[in-house]
């Protein structure tokens, strides 16, 4: 009798994971041609070997099944758009947030962002003994306490930092209340390290409706200080900021007409490094196959296969986008991801100018790269960090690209 050895048990996984995923990319051809039946059959086959349980290629394909056939549902029986996904959106903020702190490709844009801010405020000159930061996504806000002891063991350190925190009310008024009693909880705990390192710190918290609500006064700009005359450089940040705007070009204009009033010293933004706008089914649907493809099977291999925060954040994160990028269309698609290319080209509208991100920020990324991967020995070079138009950094795995950070000044 024939007995298959260990590579040819492998490669027959292998091709049957091949098979999953070609049948997956024919049903989202079918469906874009409204050939709904020969799309069902092919999900079918699809479903049979697929499981929000199973390995990365498995997961990809339940995710991406569900949202294929959510979409045939919804173009056979027309509905009212669905009033509950700004709840949604904020969960799937919560958790992009939760799994970028917990890959590496995450921490390290946090890093290089901090130290971009690090890099500006420590150049010198008077301005620079007061510190205000802005933060327009508090999440725990570890990033800060990065930020601090940088401050603390540069050679002239701020005689005094103050974030303002800027909250957007949710529609759920209890939402809204655990989302300032939260950001109370980060603000007491940087406040605490704060302590620590002997550094004066203040922390504020400011409350819209809306972001593109935000007004300048809100801000306390140049305030608390005894020498009224002693100016502070202010660092705005952006943390999966403006990905949120982009369905609405009026709101997006308003905040960023805020942000220019401030005049900030410079603004930082983390973004997913993604193109899932696409107004042509086809190709948005392949464009988030690729990036989902890459960003589950990076969780597998910094997550055990059964962590319960790894399926519960891929479950809301991964399966939440994955359902609004490929089920819906208009109003209703909200996560609508563009790359660093097509930011470059929003905030030339407002006078903004790309900063090169200095070679610190590039080491803190790659340190954060290397000591991921000194815990997790398998992933070396999986993880990479490469520079875009010689400025910003854009994250990776496997080769495609995850997340970008960026550095920006207004130069007017």
């Amino acid at each position: 009798m024939l007995t298959c050895n260990s590579d040819d048990e492998v490669s027959q996984e292998a091709m049957k994971m091949v098979d999953l995923v070609e049948n997956l990319v024919a049903a989202s051809d079918r469906v874009a041609r409204n050939d709904y039946d020969q799309a069902a059959a092919l999900l079918k086959e699809c479903k049979r070997s697929c499981s929000a349980a199973g390995n990365a290629i498995q997961r990809l394909v339940f995710y991406f099944s569900e949202a294929l056939q959510e979409r045939m549902i919804n173009s056979q029986t027309p509905r009212p758009p669905a009033g509950g996904w700004s709840s949604s959106s904020s969960s799937v903020d919560r958790h992009i947030h939760q799994l970028a702190s917990c890959l590496p490709m995450g921490v390290a844009s946090q890093f290089a962002g901090v130290q971009s801010i690090v890099d500006e405020v420590t150049t010198g000159g008077p301005k620079r003994k007061r510190v205000h930061i802005i933060d327009l996504s508090l999440r725990n806000g570890a990033q800060w306490t990065i930020l601090m002891s940088a401050l603390a063991a540069s050679s002239s350190p701020p005689q005094r930092l103050k974030i303002t925190a800027v909250g957007s009310q949710l529609d759920d008024s209890s939402s809204s209340s655990r989302q300032k009693q939260m950001m109370e909880e980060t603000g007491n705990r940087l406040a605490s390290f704060a302590a620590t390192l002997n550094m004066p710190f203040s922390f504020h918290i400011v409350m819209v409706s809306e972001l593109s609500d935000l007004k300048v006064h809100m801000l306390g700009l140049h305030a608390d200080y005894d020498d009224e005359e002693e100016e502070e450089a202010v660092a705005v940040y952006l943390d999966y900021v403006p990905r949120k705007l982009i369905r609405s070009p009026t709101e997006f204009d308003k905040l960023m007409g805020t942000i220019k009033s401030i005049d900030p010293d410079v603004v930082v933004v983390t973004e997913v490094e993604a193109n899932h706008n696409s107004p042509a089914f086809g190709s948005r649907f392949m464009e988030a196959l690729y990036f989902f493809n890459a960003y589950l099977d990076a969780t597998q291999a910094y997550f055990d296969h059964d962590c319960n925060c790894r399926m519960a954040v891929e479950s809301v994160y991964c399966g939440e986008s994955i359902r609004n990028i490929v089920a819906c269309e208009g109003e209703e698609r909200v996560v609508r991801n563009v790359p660093l290319r097509a930011w470059r080209l929003f905030f030339k509208r407002f006078g903004m100018v790309e900063v090169e991100m200095s070679s610190s920020c590039f080491h803190q990324a790659r340190l954060v790269i290397h000591n991921h991967n000194i815990i997790n020995a398998g992933c070396r070079d999986l993880c990479t960090v490469e520079r875009d138009g010689d400025k910003s950094l854009v994250l990776g795995w496997k080769g495609t690209r995850l997340h970008s950070v960026s550095a920006w000044k207004f130069t007017t």
